[in-house]
C-alpha cells in the first residue's frame, strides 16, 4: 500500500503565494517630495531662494532708476531670483540619493529606475510651480509698494509675458534635473550649471 502526500498533508500551501504589488507612484512621489523639502539643508535652501526672489523684487522697488517700472520687468526680475537657487533644489532631487549612498534602498525597493526617476521629475515641476506662483505673489507685493511710494508703472502684463514667465523658471528647473540625471554628482551638476550660462554668455 503506498500512501501519497499532497501539499496540505506536507503543511504546504498548494495555493502560489499572492503577488506583491508595486509600490504607487504616488508614494514615490511623496517619498521624493519629503527628500525635497523635509530636510535642514533642503529647508535652507528653499528659504534662499524665496529670500533672492524678495530681495530682487525689493532692488527694483528701492532703485526705481535701474529697472525698467513695468509690470513685466518687475515679473522678470522675480523670475531672475527664483533661477538663481531653484535649478540647484532640482538638482539635489535627483543627486542626493548618489552622494548620500541611498541609492541602493532605492534600487531595492523599485527596481524599475525610470519610476523613480519620473517621481523626481514629478517633485521638480511642483517645486517650479511653487516657485513661479511665490514669485508672482512677491511681484504683486513689490508693484503694491512701488505704487503706494507714488510711482506710476506701465501695466504692461500680458497673456503671453505671463506664460513667457512661467516657462523660463519651469525650463531652468528642467535644465536642472537634467543636469543632476546626467552627472549624478552634487558637486560638478551644481558647478555645470553656473558656468554653463557664463560660457553661453561669452560665446
Amino acid at each position: 500500500m503506498t500512501t501519497s502526500l499532497s501539499p496540505r498533508t506536507l503543511g504546504i500551501d498548494s495555493a502560489p503565494p499572492p503577488a506583491v504589488g508595486s509600490i504607487p507612484f504616488s508614494r514615490l512621489v511623496g517619498v521624493e517630495w519629503a527628500k525635497a523639502t523635509d530636510t535642514r539643508a533642503a529647508r535652507w535652501l528653499l528659504a534662499l531662494v524665496a529670500l533672492s526672489t524678495t530681495a530682487m523684487v525689493l532692488v527694483a522697488v528701492l532703485v526705481p532708476t535701474s529697472f525698467d517700472q513695468t509690470d513685466a520687468s518687475y515679473l522678470r526680475v522675480a523670475a531672475l531670483g527664483l533661477t538663481i537657487l531653484l535649478p540647484v533644489v532640482a538638482i539635489l532631487v535627483f543627486t542626493g540619493e548618489w552622494s548620500q549612498r541611498s541609492v541602493f534602498t532605492t534600487f531595492t525597493q523599485e527596481p524599475r529606475r525610470i519610476r523613480v526617476l519620473n517621481a523626481k521629475l514629478a517633485v521638480s515641476s511642483m517645486l517650479g510651480g511653487a516657485g513661479a506662483v511665490f514669485g508672482g505673489v512677491v511681484t504683486a507685493a513689490g508693484l503694491g509698494l512701488a505704487s503706494v511710494s507714488g510711482r506710476e508703472l506701465e501695466a504692461d502684463l500680458t497673456v503671453g509675458a505671463i506664460t513667457g514667465y512661467l516657462l523660463f523658471v519651469l525650463l531652468n528647473v528642467f535644465a536642472g534635473a537634467a543636469l543632476g540625471a546626467l552627472l549624478q554628482s552634487s558637486a560638478v551638476a551644481i558647478a555645470t550649471s553656473f558656468a554653463l550660462p557664463a560660457a553661453f554668455a561669452v560665446l
